[in-house]
Formats: structure tokens, C-alpha cells, sequence
């Protein structure tokens, strides 16, 4: 018997306790994609504070919460 898994670019959502909406983290590559610009741009997007600070969530692994990036950066709350 064969088991079949599919794997998504889909992470998981947690609950955010401040405004107790789940909140999806993804990637500065994630970010780079959705905006259409380079990791460096995400980077420094984040040192002049247009993103919102990354959670790091292990020693190799930086996330942002998705929904506040992109009202941060657009204005708008995601879809």
C-alpha cells in the first residue's frame, strides 16, 4: 500500500493574541513573490520599517505575519 502526500505553499495560521485573528507566516521568498521584488527588498523593506518586524521562530527561520505586511505595504487588508 501506497500513502500519497501533496505538499502546498500554504503555512500554517495562528491565532495573533493581540487581535485574536489567525495569522498566516510566510517567507521573505513568499514576500518577494506576492510584491513582485528581490529578498534584499524585503530586507531593507523591513529596516526602514514599511514592513512590519519578522517573528523568528528558530535559529534559520524569520516570518511575517502576511495579512499585516500587506496592509502595511499596500494599505489594504488582504483578500
Amino acid at each position: 500500500m501506497t500513502s500519497e502526500t501533496t505538499t502546498s505553499r500554504s503555512y500554517p495560521r495562528k491565532s495573533d493574541r493581540k487581535s485574536g485573528r489567525a495569522c498566516k507566516w510566510v517567507s521573505d521568498n513568499y514576500l518577494a513573490d506576492y510584491f513582485q521584488v528581490s529578498r534584499c527588498t524585503i530586507w531593507r523593506w523591513t529596516k526602514i520599517n514599511k514592513l512590519p518586524p519578522p517573528v523568528k521562530l528558530g535559529e534559520n527561520t524569520t516570518r511575517w505575519d502576511f495579512d499585516a505586511a500587506v496592509e502595511k505595504v499596500l494599505g489594504k487588508r488582504s483578500a
